[in-house]
């Protein structure tokens, strides 16, 4: 989870850089603008996350499911 926050917390400073440097600082766009779009890129990797969860949990293959029985049983 905190890794998450940490990648959501850089793309939104970078985003803020790459604004300040183009002198948009002000113009046209708002910071609820950049909140936004912070949140959309948070739900997102939140969804990419659960879905990568997901895939490792079901395994589909004998292999797969004798991989994550010794796994888990250790």
């Amino acid at each position: 989870m905190s890794d998450i926050a940490m990648l959501v917390a850089e793309e939104y400073e970078r985003r803020v850089s790459i604004l300040r440097k183009a002198g948009v600082d002000g113009v046209g766009v708002s910071q609820e603008r950049i909140d936004e779009g912070a949140s959309v890129l948070a739900q997102r990797l939140m969804k990419h996350k659960r879905e990568v969860l997901q895939w490792a949990w079901e395994p589909k293959s004998q292999v797969g499911v004798a991989a994550s029985a010794s796994f888990f049983s250790a």
